[in-house]
């Protein structure tokens, strides 16, 4: 850290701060940037001590101050340009992180020096889609804010991807400086930030979001294991019937990801239907998740629903912006489907292409976008879990029927014995711990299951095999390992070998019933 940063005067009055940085020490905006990034964001303390937007009304904020913001990139827009240095003084970027020019003179310089012309990248930011109620309210008190902002970016932007989460500090204007004439109409009226500095979110929960990484030290530094992931499981099977075998896989897919991808293929992710259940289970698994779980979206099947909206995001093509979709959402969001209430009747046009859309995330983890003359693939990395009464339509991976051993207990006990936080916690950190190669012992053990399964039963293919790895590896990262150990594979093989015979069990009961 620079010892003479003039820190009060950076809060109170930022440009004042950038006028006098730039004509007293004659250093340019991308040196005023990175000594910002110093500062600010390896400084937890001095990090928040700056205003969240969020945190209150929009007309509550005072146009030219310094904020903090934190949301999503909910769409790219095209760069503007802007004269960044006045005709007299080429040093000063008269126009830098302001919305108008300082004086006549910067006028001036556009029309007579086009070589001090510039561009900042334009990105629209909307406040984080399903954030659940406990992780909003710890950076916000009033949802106000909830509109989109435009953020403007000099530097630094080509690792800024769209539904990426980032927390940044800008200076904020109440009204935004581009002309109604131009072709982007929907940025002229919203409120901006210029971005003096940001970083993205790794780690969305509020006490580790300052964190890069997740490691074994980390998580064992502030979770007892042993303890937390027998009260996730209770609290699971209490909401499943009792179904301590439900409560494991829920687990398992909770803490699932994609690692990397295989060409198109997403590796390490787990999609899960539960079915055999009643109507009623979505809406306590929903509550109970939303407890515990930063972003959550409850998607209830409706037709009219599937008839009538469009999940996924379209660009609208007059206004030039892009319209979101439910299905438009940031990396580690649980969709939670709920095919019970779907009704009996037709889907149209409509209704096929948000089908198509769910299938294309649990199949592939990616969502088509809709730019009227072309499709555009976006990666996402979300995890898909449905509740249903039968086996769903969809594409699951991993689908398993309940088996009621208990009446849902009307109290959870993750909320009577006060483990709410450690479970969030624990929740948070297992799921980004990174997972390593596998020992040699482990992977001769997998090598011999499979020719011991294969000879026992052709019908296992491949595929199996690949499920069988993909569970072990949640399953360690479930006790707070980085790497598969002989007991977490043994345990993976078991678990599948009863969720394979519950549903050969279930197809048979489901035949008698048919025969009788």
């Amino acid at each position: 850290m620079t010892e003479s940063f003039p820190w009060n005067t950076f809060l109170n009055d930022p440009l004042l701060f950038l006028d006098n940085f730039l004509t007293e020490q004659l250093h340019s905006h991308e040196h005023f940037v990175s000594e910002v990034r110093r500062c600010v964001l390896n400084e937890r303390h001095r990090w928040n001590e700056i205003e969240l937007y969020d945190a209150f009304a929009r007309t509550e904020v005072s146009s030219k101050s310094l904020v903090r913001f934190r949301g999503m990139v909910q769409d790219m827009l095209e760069d503007e340009y802007f004269v960044a240095r006045s005709r007299d003084s080429p040093l000063v970027h008269c126009n830098l992180f302001r919305e108008h020019t300082c004086d006549n003179d910067a006028t001036d310089a556009f029309v007579l020096m086009p070589q001090l012309l510039e561009s900042r990248r334009l990105y629209r930011a909307v406040s984080i889609p399903a954030e659940t109620d406990w992780r909003a309210k710890i950076d916000s008190s009033n949802s106000a804010s909830s509109s989109s902002v435009i953020l403007k970016v000099y530097d630094d932007w080509k690792d800024i991807r769209l539904n990426d989460v980032i927390e940044l500090v800008g200076i904020y204007y109440e009204n935004n400086g581009t002309s109604n004439d131009d072709a982007q109409l929907g940025i002229a009226s919203s409120p901006c930030l210029h971005v003096v500095a940001y970083r993205k979110l790794v780690i969305d929960h509020p006490s580790y979001c300052h964190y890069d990484a997740v490691t074994e030290e980390l998580l064992k530094s502030h979770v007892d294991l042993p303890s937390t992931r027998q009260a996730v499981l209770s609290a699971f099977a209490d909401v499943l019937y009792g179904d301590e075998l439900a409560a494991e896989y829920l687990l398992c897919h909770l803490l699932s990801s994609v690692r990397h991808r295989v060409g198109t293929l997403p590796v390490g992710n787990m999609t899960l239907n539960l079915y055999k259940a009643d109507n009623d289970l979505s809406d306590n698994l929903d509550a109970l998740l939303k407890q515990l779980l930063t972003k959550v979206l409850y998607l209830p099947l409706q037709l009219d629903m599937l008839n009538s909206e469009t999940l996924v995001p379209r660009k609208n093509y007059e206004t030039d912006v892009l319209t979101a979709g439910r299905l438009q959402l940031p990396n580690g969001t649980v969709i939670l489907i709920d095919e019970n209430k779907l009704q009996e009747g037709p889907l149209n046009e409509n209704g096929l292409k948000n089908i198509v859309a769910l299938r294309s995330i649990i199949q592939w983890q990616n969502v088509s976008y809709d730019f009227n003359w072309q499709a555009v693939s976006i990666e996402t990395n979300i995890n898909m879990l449905a509740i249903s009464a039968g086996k769903s339509m969809l594409p699951f991976s991993f689908t398993l029927p309940l088996e009621r051993r208990q009446n849902v207990a009307q109290l959870h006990s993750i909320v009577d014995n006060g483990m709410v936080t450690l479970v969030r916690s624990y929740l948070s950190l297992c799921k980004l711990l990174p997972l390593r190669s596998s020992p040699e012992k482990t992977q001769e053990a997998v090598g011999r299951s499979f020719v011991l399964a294969r000879r026992d039963d052709p019908s296992i293919t491949e595929n199996d095999l690949h499920q069988w790895v993909t569970l072990a590896g949640v399953l360690a990262l479930s006790y707070g390992m980085e790497t598969i150990d002989e007991a977490c594979w043994e345990k993976a093989v078991a678990m599948e070998q009863l969720r394979r015979n519950r549903i050969k069990e279930s197809c048979l009961l489901l035949c008698r019933y048919h025969l009788n």
